[in-house]
């Protein structure tokens, strides 16, 4: 029996372990079945994804299917049946597992859908084919004829860090998990579905880490939906990761995980505080302050302690903390949101997103549609359209907020001009529906772009030009960006030497030195890239310090 499994991820960067699971469990439960695993991106011309499948002549093919790659799967699959019509097709994962029928509708080339975790159902499907057997002992595995079968439990998932998978990843971002399930049941998500927690072992766990942080990945990230689901169990993988950085794996490993904010003990939470600084990305999802919104959605929360907890997190310099804000939700209206936005900001993260409600398929919010009345896509990802409390013009405005905020505040390229800039608005929402109103945000902005929309934007606020100039100088200079764009250039009037007066007193520079005059300020800023002698970066932020000297030297 041969088998060819396909997973087609959203970027290269990104190495999804779910081929390398399903290959390690068909390995346990038909160890006579050879698999093959083809990775792709849904960026690669089909074509040539298509003949790398094709390449050699396997009796089953089996897609994991998500959102961001369901259309390009239907359309391979359509694609392999007329070329290979005797080939079997299996597919499984979110996308599917939750619409068996419809997806056997839409794809008419499909033979077999697996609902659920498919490390044992696609074994034994295998194991089936090649023993020419029936299908009635298989669990969670559907044909177009068969009735609904129990769902698969698996208890000890085998690991799917082969040499293989650890060889491929070749850089990229690798991925963990050490559980499965979700102790929240959100409307707008699926992970919470099924009843019960599964955690695997924890000396299996602690090998794993060890396996893929010894691989050539920078980032790991555990898919783990609810990391500190079992806070003492979470203390022991930190404690573990902690003690045995620098000695066991690279010190320049950085470790990725989603946290349930209202689950977080003060254990925990020192714990990640004491840790090495860039050692741990931290992501915790807000999604709303708005009560009314948090008890349709069957989320917790408790805002005096979550701002807390979150806000001892956002403290520390050593993590980079992530927020979640999700427009689009029942009862949000764009007061609402503005008022989520604020106090989330108020936290102070490193990073904010702002992201839209994906009405996706098994969901609350999909399902019930007389507690969730929203209009969305009907083509993956199933984005929100309107709703009762937020039209379409309104989300289109929150869309040029997001992009406002990817490009000035997550980029950490602007966190100067940004503080002065936060100044002349009344609240931090303000400010950014105002740029994003002013400067007509759009993708494909360039840094000089950007730099001098900014420009113009302080002027329009009354802002003094020269102090203007110079914040967005100092900007530039922090992120490497030493040469001024147009705008920039032309306020510099005095066209001063600013690295001849920094080579006065501090001497000749080690490799590449940006610097400028700041003339609001009568001083010279300056930076060292390269490893100079004034060369500090910042691991979080990756923006170098600044120094400054006298301007008459």
């Amino acid at each position: 029996m041969k088998l060819t499994l396909v997973c087609l991820n959203a970027k290269y960067v990104h190495a999804s372990i779910a081929p390398w699971c399903l290959k390690a469990g068909v390995e346990k439960y038909s160890p006579n079945t050879l698999v093959r695993v083809v990775e792709a991106t849904v960026n690669e011309k089909e074509e040539a994804v298509l003949e790398r499948i094709l390449e050699e002549d396997f009796e089953l093919i089996g897609f994991c299917t998500y959102i961001w790659n369901y259309n390009s799967v239907k359309s391979l699959v359509k694609k392999i049946k007329n070329v290979l019509p005797q080939t079997s097709i299996v597919l499984g994962g979110p996308e599917v597992g939750f619409d068996i029928q419809n997806t056997f509708d839409e794809i008419a080339e499909c033979d077999f859908l697996i609902s659920g975790a498919g490390e044992m159902p696609l074994g034994l499907l295998c194991k089936a084919l090649e023993d020419k057997s029936g299908f009635d002992k298989v669990p969670a595995l559907y044909t177009r004829s068969s009735a609904p079968r129990v769902k698969a439990v698996e208890l000890e998932m085998p690991s799917p860090y082969c040499d293989e998978y650890l060889e491929k990843l070749n850089g990229r971002m690798a991925y963990i998990e050490t559980m499965r399930g979700c102790p929240n049941k959100c409307a707008f998500c699926v992970s919470g579905r099924e009843e019960g927690l599964v955690f695997f072992d924890m000396e299996r766990v602690k090998r794993d880490i060890l396996l893929v942080a010894n691989s050539s990945a920078k980032t790991v990230k555990f898919v783990d939906r609810s990391f500190n689901a079992k806070n003492s169990r979470a203390v022991e993988i930190i404690e573990f990761i902690i003690r045995s950085r620098g000695e066991c794996y690279p010190k320049d490993v950085c470790f990725h995980f989603e946290l349930e904010a209202m689950m977080l003990s003060d254990e925990l939470t020192e714990l990640f505080c004491s840790a090495p600084q860039g050692l741990f990305r931290l992501e915790v999802g807000i999604q709303s302050f708005n009560e009314k919104t948090l008890s349709a959605l069957s989320r917790r929360c408790d805002e005096k302690k979550l701002c807390e907890r979150v806000k001892r997190l956002c403290s520390c310099k050593a993590l980079t903390v992530h927020l979640d804000l999700i427009a689009g939700l029942v009862y949000e209206d764009l007061e609402s949101f503005a008022d989520s936005f604020n106090k989330t900001f108020a936290l102070s993260p490193d990073e904010l997103q702002l992201g839209f409600l994906k009405l996706l398929k098994g969901t609350s919010v999909r399902e019930d549609r007389d507690s969730f009345p929203c209009e969305y896509a009907k083509e993956p990802p199933y984005e929100v359209q309107s709703t009762p409390w937020l039209n379409g013009e309104e989300l289109a405005l929150l869309r040029r907020v997001a992009m406002c905020v990817e490009k000035l505040f997550n980029s950490h390229r602007f966190e100067v001009s940004l503080k002065e800039a936060l100044k002349l608005s009344r609240t931090p929402f303000d400010f950014f529906c105002e740029f994003a109103s002013f400067s007509g945000i759009r993708h494909g902005m360039s840094l000089d772009d950007l730099s001098d929309t900014f420009y113009s934007y302080l002027l329009n606020k009354g802002y003094d030009p020269q102090c203007a100039r110079d914040v967005l100088v100092m900007d530039r200079l922090a992120v490497g960006a030493d040469r001024l764009s147009l705008l920039l250039k032309q306020a510099d009037t005095l066209r001063l030497k600013p690295k001849s007066i920094v080579k006065k007193y501090f001497g000749e520079p080690d490799g590449r030195r940006g610097a400028a005059v700041l003339y609001s300020k009568g001083l010279v800023a300056f930076c060292d890239y390269d490893n100079g002698r004034f060369c500090k970066k910042d691991p979080i932020s990756a923006r170098y310090e600044l120094f400054f000297c006298n301007l008459k030297a």
